[in-house]
């Protein structure tokens, strides 16, 4: 935005929070005094670290946003809904289950070939976007033993395709009990985005056994604008 507007670089120079906070309204200011129109995206509102109390601080956000700037902003319905209830105007809009066709395009993304009886069965199942398209990656290479057993435990629970990919990776043996699983016990206790090398600092591990452990989570992590 501050190139797209020639703002200058005063309103990013000092990158400690408070500072930044303080200049956000003048920059949403200066865009409008040039004319300016601009929606501003900003995802995973719920992860932001609370403090003592546990409260997540979204004062950066306006009120009430100047006339041409719009926020569309992204978060899981928990808590942090309601200070965004505040915000005038606003609208709330519900993520739909995914659609049948956009499942399919999962499956041709990870290059998974599935019956399309299964595949409906599956999506039917499911719903969650989510958990699709780990049920896709874990389809990648899987046998029809693989796909049978993947059926009859989401069928009772779909909450159970997070056991099957804990299955397939206590398989890895070594790597499972020394990098694998000290990985997945870190990020539960941390509940906050990690790098690899503090991955690594804090399990006392090489980084690129780090890297091979984050690629065999797959779909149980996910890579967040800061790597």
């Amino acid at each position: 935005m501050r190139i797209a507007w020639d703002l200058p670089d005063i309103y990013i120079k000092d990158a400690i929070l408070p500072s930044l906070k303080a200049f956000f309204p003048s920059v949403l200011d200066a865009v409008i005094k040039k004319g300016g129109h601009e929606v501003i995206f900003i995802d995973g509102l719920d992860q932001i670290e609370g403090d003592q109390n546990g409260k997540r601080d979204l004062t950066f956000l306006p009120l009430n946003p100047p006339k041409g700037i719009v926020f569309v902003l992204g978060t899981r319905p928990d808590d942090t809904l309601k200070p965004l209830k505040a915000l005038k105007p606003s609208v709330e809009y519900e993520l739909p289950d995914l659609s049948r066709q956009d499942f399919d395009l999962i499956l041709a993304h990870r290059n998974v070939q599935l019956d399309k009886r299964l595949a409906d069965r599956l999506h039917l199942t499911l719903h969650n976007a989510l958990y699709l398209d780990l049920a896709a990656r874990e389809l990648i290479d899987a046998n029809e033993s693989d796909l049978v057993t993947l059926l009859q435990k989401i069928s009772d629970d779909p909450d159970n395709i997070f056991t099957f990919s804990i299955e397939r990776l206590k398989q890895h043996g070594v790597l499972w009990d020394t990098v694998i699983y000290p990985l997945l016990g870190v990020l539960l206790c941390a509940r906050e985005p990690l790098a690899a090398r503090t991955l690594g600092d804090i399990l006392k591990l090489e980084i690129y056994k780090i890297r091979d452990g984050l690629a065999f989570l797959g779909g149980l992590v996910a890579v967040d604008g800061q790597q």
